[in-house]
């Protein structure tokens, strides 16, 4: 399969994971919220392979600090897609005293240190993007913006309102980011899709 290939189909997950994003919370209105959760589920999971091409792309101009913003990112994404699965289809069937404990427990802090890690990864890789000038800075504002009420659900802090916006702001980012991968995956400069070394 041909870089250029490869760089597309990144960009198609990464259009798909804007796309779940937002209809997830959509669906998270009803009043049975599985298909949501579901669906949500869907955001990061795509997001993951998303994440790959979008820093190799970018991976000459945003040095070594790209380089960090990256692998903070996607551990944060790693752990995101296990909390939504855990979400998706587990949560739902267990009972309440059951979930406190899960929740609210010994193993509160892997809930926590998880959420943290992706939200500092998603700012960093944010603002990696804005300094290296291949991507959209409105499309690095609306993700990184879009995002902080996402990850902050759980707290309750923001209303409901806000942290739909957040989402419609964060999977618009995305998928725009998507679309200027897609565009930029035919460029010749970009002939394997890791640095090549030579002896």
């Amino acid at each position: 399969m041909s870089a250029t290939m490869l760089y597309r189909l990144g960009a198609v997950a990464g259009i798909l994971s804007g796309f779940f994003m937002i209809l997830g919370r959509i669906l998270a209105r009803l009043p049975n919220t599985q298909p949501g959760e579901i669906i949500d589920w869907f955001a990061p999971t795509f997001a993951l392979f998303f994440a790959i091409f979008l820093y190799l792309r970018q991976r000459r101009e945003s040095g070594v600090f790209g380089g960090v913003a990256f692998i903070v990112l996607f551990a944060g994404l790693v752990v995101v897609v296990c909390l939504d699965f855990y979400g998706a289809f587990m949560r739902i069937h267990l009972p309440d005293d059951i979930i406190a404990l899960i929740e609210e427990g010994p193993s509160a802090p892997v809930f926590v240190v998880g959420l943290l890690t992706f939200l500092i990864g998603e700012l960093l890789f944010g603002i990696s993007v804005i300094r290296a000038g291949v991507y959209s800075k409105i499309a690095a504002i609306l993700f990184m913006a879009g995002l902080i009420p996402v990850m902050l659900h759980p707290t309750g802090i923001f209303p409901e309102s806000i942290v739909d916006i957040g989402a419609a702001a964060a999977g618009a980012g995305l998928i725009w980011w998507g679309i200027e991968l897609f565009r930029l995956a035919g460029d010749k400069e970009e002939e394997s899709p890791v640095p090549v070394m030579t002896t």
